[in-house]
């Protein structure tokens, strides 16, 4: 079973380095916290089920700020022509003993989309809840991101719902995955993703275990 978390790996620096790509509006995060000198970089890819569908790839890569905060960079291609920006986490409510993680990412989006240039300011409020199994460890949330999207001619508000889940297996240490799906509510889409992250710390650099 060893040459799986290779494979996985191998998945996440592929679409890191840019191939077809994707996961434009997905949220894919949760209340679990990278420590200061911890990083994780995440590969997605998205399928867009309406309107304009078809698939994206995306690279994502997360660092800390501190206990309560951290950042999140990501680019992607695909049905949309590319997408990039940057995010801010921040979790003011952690996961503790009954309590579910409440927090929101927030950043700004550029996207090219049919030959059209989109600006977005995106907030995504979250809710989750880690649960411990025999063989891992799952964390699923729910999402409801919306934002203002505007182009030349318009602006628009854009809202969905999103679902998911990461599981982290106990015999891969570094390595999640990742499972969503999304319902547009207002002037967005529908989509399914599925991702995979590898995290390490700035000490003992990148693992694949």
């Amino acid at each position: 079973m060893s040459y799986l978390p290779k494979l996985l790996s191998m998945t996440v620096f592929a679409l890191a380095l840019g191939q077809p790509a994707h996961a434009y509006y997905s949220t894919l995060d949760n209340g679990n916290m990278l420590k200061p000198g911890h990083y994780r970089m995440l590969g997605e890819v998205q399928f867009v089920t309406e309107g304009d569908s078809g698939m994206n790839l995306s690279a994502r890569l997360d660092g800390a700020i501190n206990e309560e905060m951290g950042w999140r960079g990501q680019f992607g291609f695909g049905t949309t022509d590319f997408f990039g920006g940057g995010f801010v986490k921040w979790v003011p409510i952690p996961d503790i003993d009954r309590q579910p993680a409440v927090g929101l990412l927030g950043g700004v989006l550029y996207a090219r989309h049919s030959r059209v240039d989109q600006l977005s300011l995106r907030v995504h409020p979250f809710i989750s809840k880690a649960f411990v199994v025999e063989f891992g460890e799952f964390t699923p949330y729910a999402a409801l991101p919306f934002g203002l999207r505007n182009t030349e001619d318009d602006t628009e508000l854009t809202i969905q719902l999103a679902l998911g889940s990461e599981f982290k297996p106990n015999a891969w240490k570094h390595i999640g995955l990742f499972a969503e799906i999304a319902f547009d509510v207002r002037e967005a889409f529908p989509y399914f993703s599925l991702a995979a992250s590898l995290e390490w710390d700035e000490e003992n650099g990148i693992q694949f275990e």
